[in-house]
């Protein structure tokens, strides 16, 4: 099996199996591209960058191109959290996509996905909690166009916050009245998601001025979101931060935020049920092996 999570500028591969609910991952490898082969609406320059990924996959000696899973990691995904009320199959799809359209003004030629969250039953009703995701058509066949020129055959597709969410609830991060937050950090932008205790809560995103220093951007950014975080949610006995993605800013970012903040700060631990023989740190990987998870059920 081969993972492929799609960002702003920058692809990232995992090859491994999923079986049996474990995943090994056997090698990695990511590399960078110019921006401006992409756009809001997609891939501009869908052969040069197919011809990338191909080069790479060669280059790297990547196998298990029939059995491709991929991972979309972008700000243009448009993700909502959404209390509907309670009905099943196809009923909860048309409510979903009617509440997105109607919410946001999108058009017809919007692509609609959801995962349920939490089902509640109270005395004002019975409701579930989804997490929603829309992404333009267009968008998306760009990059299945780059996979079906580079020769790969796209078996499941998935989203980045989906992804974090099945990777944080089969670690040992959460706890019953903590809140947490995990940063994915990168040389270009910050993705921050909160959680509350075992429960998803919320998601920013931001890009990086490149003409400046990357650590006070972060720190910056992080002390906003632990502002919002407690105007928005209850004050639980315990917070922590959990940092992913490249290892020397997250190590960086580690030592201000024990130093600065004064919170217990760690760096995400790969779940037991993921087996890394690749001999290289899986930290930058952590979405891609995220949508690997569809495909390990036994």
């Amino acid at each position: 099996m081969l993972a492929i999570e799609f960002t702003e500028d920058r692809i990232l591969l995992v090859e491994g199996k999923a079986k049996n609910k474990k995943i090994t991952v056997k090698k990695t490898h990511s590399f960078s591209f110019d921006e401006s082969w992409t756009s809001q609406q997609g891939v501009i320059q869908v052969d040069v960058l197919a011809d990338k990924l191909d080069n790479e996959l060669k280059k790297y000696g990547f196998k298990g191109r029939s059995d491709v899973v991929i991972c979309f990691n972008h700000f243009n995904s448009i993700f909502r959290d959404l209390r509907v009320p309670y009905v099943e199959g196809k009923r909860l799809d048309v409510l979903v996509r009617t509440e997105m359209m109607n919410t946001l003004n999108l058009s017809n030629d919007y692509l609609i996905d959801y995962v349920i969250l939490d089902e509640i039953e109270n005395e004002e009703g019975h409701f579930l909690e989804l997490l929603v995701v829309a992404i333009h058509q267009e968008f998306l066949e760009s990059y299945l166009k780059v996979c079906k020129k580079a020769n790969l055959r796209v078996r499941v597709g998935d989203f980045g916050v989906n992804t974090l969410i099945k990777m944080m609830e089969a670690s040992s991060h959460l706890h019953v009245n903590q809140l947490s937050i995990v940063l994915k950090i990168s040389r270009t932008n910050l993705k921050m998601h909160l959680f509350d205790s075992f429960d998803y809560t919320f998601t920013r995103s931001v890009s990086f001025n490149q003409e400046e220093e990357l650590l006070p951007q972060i720190m910056e950014n992080l002390n906003k979101m632990i502002q919002f975080m407690y105007t928005k949610v209850s004050v639980k006995e315990y917070t922590q931060i959990v940092l992913m993605g490249e290892e020397e800013l997250v190590e960086q970012v580690r030592m201000a935020v024990e130093t600065d903040l004064n919170l217990p700060c760690v760096i995400f631990d790969m779940p037991h049920l993921v087996s890394n023989q690749s001999g290289e740190s899986l930290q930058p990987y952590v979405n891609a092996i995220g949508t690997m998870m569809r495909r390990s059920k036994p």
